[in-house]
C-alpha cells in the first residue's frame, strides 16, 4: 500500500470509529442518574439480573440482514484471448493465446445476524454505575429504542 493510501485508510477507520462512538455518546450519561430515567427512556427492560449487591437492566435487540451471495459449482469456456506476443526465429511475431473461462453458479439468499445489547448496573439505592454496549448493530438499535 503506498504512504498515502495508508493515511486514507487510517483516516477513514478513525473517522467511523468517531462516529461509532458519538452514537452512544447518550448511553454514558446515564450513569449516576436513577434507573427510572432510563426506564423512561428506553421502555422496560427485558430483563433484570441480581449479582451481589448489583442488579444488571438489560435491553437487547437482534435482526437478520439478507445479502445475495453467488455460489460458485463450476466454470465454463468462454473464447480465446490474446495475452501476449513472442519473437520467433527470423524477428517474426506469433500471438500467445490462452483459453478463457468464467464461473458458472448460483445465487443464494444469506444472512448477517445483527444484535446489540445494552446494560446498565444499578447500585442498592437503584443508581446506575456502569453500562455496557456490546454489538454490531447498536447505532440503530439505539435509534430505535428512543
Amino acid at each position: 500500500m503506498l504512504p498515502t493510501q495508508k493515511t486514507i485508510a487510517l483516516t477513514a477507520g478513525v473517522s467511523l470509529l468517531l462516529a461509532a462512538c458519538a452514537n452512544f455518546s447518550g448511553v454514558d450519561r446515564l450513569v449516576g442518574q436513577n434507573i427510572s430515567v432510563a426506564y423512561a427512556k428506553f421502555g422496560p427492560a427485558g430483563s433484570t439480573s441480581r449479582e451481589g449487591f448489583y442488579t444488571v437492566h438489560h435491553w437487547s435487540g437482534q435482526e437478520l440482514q439478507a445479502y445475495e451471495a453467488f455460489v460458485q459449482t463450476g466454470s465454463e469456456y468462454a473464447g480465446q484471448q490474446i495475452v501476449g506476443m513472442q519473437t520467433n526465429v527470423g524477428g517474426s511475431q506469433s500471438p500467445i493465446i490462452q483459453d478463457q473461462y468464467r464461473p458458472v453458479g448460483y445465487n443464494e439468499t444469506r444472512y448477517n445476524e445483527l444484535a446489540c445489547e445494552l446494560s446498565y448496573t444499578t447500585d442498592e439505592t437503584n443508581t446506575i454505575v456502569d453500562f455496557d454496549l456490546v454489538g454490531n448493530m447498536c447505532s440503530s438499535f439505539l435509534r430505535s429504542l428512543s
